[in-house]
């Protein structure tokens, strides 16, 4: 749970989460970005304009490049802001990771399809005792370094309605840093 003690403990930003991801992280992350039908919203043409920004380039000769390299651009040479990892990390989620996205939706009960949730649903905050029926299905089928991230996404997007997840999250937080003190004796 090292992105969730860095979220509480250092103010992790959104930029500061993309860089600190593991290379081929952000490569699949701007993989799935380019792959996402983002159904007309201008989310590849933002990313096609930073990676122009990054590599002095005018944005008419990114929109040429083969997708393979905007890829490899975005998720070596940019450093996106907010609005941008958020995106990233939605159509990593979306592309990649849908089944840790069922995983927690159906254990929260929340209507989905492969993880997309039905748009006529309307979020509330979340209670804490429904979190931790979502947090334990999360842990008992994926890995702590895909949950940990896909839980941190969840909260820096809307951490009004996931407010409960820092008490939820306190005992696999505390679980994570004995076992790293553990590890450095």
């Amino acid at each position: 749970m090292e992105l969730w003690s860095s979220l509480k403990t250092t103010g992790l930003t959104p930029t500061r989460l993309w860089l600190r991801l593991a290379p081929e992280t952000r490569f699949d992350a701007a993989t799935a970005l380019y792959e996402h039908d983002w159904e007309g919203d201008p989310v590849p043409t933002e990313a096609n304009l930073y990676i122009a920004k990054a590599l002095k380039f005018r944005p008419q000769a990114i929109k040429k490049l083969p997708q393979a390299d905007r890829v490899k651009y975005l998720a070596k040479v940019v450093r996106p802001d907010r609005s941008l990892v958020s995106s990233l990390l939605l159509a990593l989620h979306l592309e990649k990771r849908s089944d840790i996205m069922a995983t927690f939706l159906d254990a929260l009960e929340i209507p989905h399809e492969n993880g997309l949730i039905d748009e006529d649903f309307e979020f509330e905050i979340v209670e804490k005792a429904k979190l931790e029926v979502g947090v334990k299905a999360l842990f008992d089928k994926h890995e702590v370094a895909t949950v940990d991230l896909y839980l941190v996404t969840l909260y820096m997007m809307d951490p009004s309605t996931w407010q409960n997840m820092n008490e939820v999250l306190r005992p696999y937080v505390q679980e994570s840093d004995e076992e790293e003190a553990e590890e450095s004796e």
